[in-house]
């Protein structure tokens, strides 16, 4: 059982930082899409 849970906790610290290193960048690429759609839009 301790095994598992410490095998589990590890994943999530796995999982936790590849959702820090990808998210920002997620929100990122949607923000400039919006901002290129609101440009073509203004022209």
């Amino acid at each position: 059982l301790k095994t598992s849970v410490s095998l589990f906790t590890y994943m999530n610290k796995e999982v936790v930082q590849t959702l820090a290193v990808t998210w920002p960048k997620g929100i990122e690429n949607v923000t400039t899409r919006l901002d290129s759609l609101r440009s073509s839009l203004n022209v």
